[in-house]
């Protein structure tokens, strides 16, 4: 049974399908923590703002030839945390009014009497909702599905984060080699992170897969007609993937991942292979021809979160020097020329609050196979870039290939829950 934390939303008072345009209903997975939070934290801010920074054009990877229209000022926003722990949800919940409120603080002392009064304005019409999400079974993804179908009169954004790895230790003789002759990948796309293959959920699906990237498949496609609902032209889903997606990790024949010894950097490559063929994929148009759900693949860079170290079981004192060491390393590369080395988790989350409030000329087309990522200047400052989902070419047939499995199976689960 799905259980929202806190409390059964109230349609009527929150959300019509009249006012629709007006109030962004938005769902985030893992939105507890890591960049999941940070997309949150991030987004509630931007969005004190009439004209929100992360909203306006980039010029790294605008298409040019389109004028973007002007921002609409958003007063009322609905955001939905989908997470697997109820307490880390209500935690994450009080924690994000705890930041808003503090931002508009102090926003309100830096702007003195030129402060608008908007950011108090959206602060009023901000509802956070909790919401239990276990992806690592399709039972929970289903139940999820339905608590929001029933709860919700349509969604304009699902945010695709959550996730993990089964990770177990460090191959300190790779780590040694890797930084010693390519220190920069070392600590941007690190080949020493030591993971236990095999592992199944209680369906017998590889347990990563499900976790990564099948779950958030069912999830879209069983709030597909939630997303068509809404006028926002078009809605937005957003498969977050990671630095480490490479195709070197992916295989079809394993294609849950579950006899690889890297699952975590194989289904995310899935994530980036998923994404993109679901986007060219898409059928859903407007009267003029346009799409009406437009699927995104974002990254967060390089950003600092403890699931690595959460996992690893170290000792207390170990853990902290091994945090200590790659902040150290993330910082230098920084500072020595990476872009790609975000650190923080807000920073980490501008590719996604990018993809979810700037207008739809200002970013890529469906032909474009391209993954938006969070980039940083040298001093820190938050960018959004663009990189090509590495081996397209020569993996396009694969990932439609992939699609057609996913398809079937989730056509398979939801007929099977049916008939129950």
């Amino acid at each position: 049974m799905v259980r929202q934390a806190e409390r059964v939303f109230d349609l009527s008072r929150h959300a019509t399908m009249e006012n629709r345009d007006n109030h962004p209903i938005i769902i985030v997975t893992g939105a507890n923590g890591g960049i999941g939070f940070g997309i949150c934290q991030r987004l509630i801010t931007q969005l004190c703002s009439k004209s929100p920074p992360d909203a306006q054009p980039q010029a790294s990877i605008s298409p040019t030839g389109q004028d973007p229209p002007a921002f609409v000022p958003v007063k009322r926003l609905t955001l939905v945390l989908a997470c697997r722990n109820e307490k880390r949800a209500a935690d994450a919940k009080r924690k994000l009014f705890e930041l808003l409120d503090i931002y508009i603080a102090d926003l309100k002392r830096l702007k003195g009497e030129s402060y608008d009064g908007h950011a108090e304005l959206f602060r009023e019409g901000l509802t956070i909702d909790t919401v239990i999400l276990d992806l690592s079974t399709s039972t929970s993804v289903f139940q999820f599905c339905d608590h929001i179908k029933t709860s919700y009169p349509y969604i304009t954004h699902i945010v695709l984060n959550a996730g993990g790895g089964p990770f177990c230790g460090i191959d300190w003789w790779v780590a040694t080699k890797q930084f010693l002759t390519e220190p920069r990948n070392a600590v941007t796309a690190p080949l020493f992170k030591l993971q236990r293959s095999g592992e199944t959920n209680e369906e017998g699906f590889g347990w990563t897969w499900h976790c990564n990237v099948f779950g958030h498949y069912i999830l879209t496609r069983e709030l597909h007609d939630m997303l068509h609902a809404t006028s926002a032209n078009p809605t937005r889903i957003l498969w977050t993937s990671s630095m480490e997606a490479l195709p070197e990790f992916f295989s079809l024949e394993d294609w849950q991942g579950i006899n690889t010894n890297k699952p975590y950097e194989a289904t995310k490559y899935q994530m980036d292979l998923i994404g993109h063929a679901c986007d060219l994929s898409s059928v859903d148009e407007d009267e003029e021809g346009n799409p009406t759900i437009r699927h995104f693949v974002i990254h967060p860079g390089i950003t600092y979160t403890d699931v690595f170290i959460a996992q690893l079981g170290a000792p207390w004192f170990v853990a902290q020097v091994i945090i200590f060491a790659q902040l150290f390393c993330f910082y230098l590369a920084r500072w020595t020329g990476s872009l790609h080395h975000a650190i923080t988790i807000t920073n980490g989350a501008i590719s996604g609050t990018h993809t979810i409030l700037a207008p739809i000329v200002s970013l890529p087309s469906q032909s474009d196979a391209v993954k938006l990522g969070s980039r940083t200047t040298r001093t820190g400052k938050p960018l959004v870039g663009s990189d090509p989902i590495v081996g397209w070419t020569e993996k396009e047939n694969d990932a439609f290939s992939l699609l057609k499995k996913f398809e079937a199976l989730y056509v398979s689960l939801r007929e099977r829950r049916l008939q129950q």
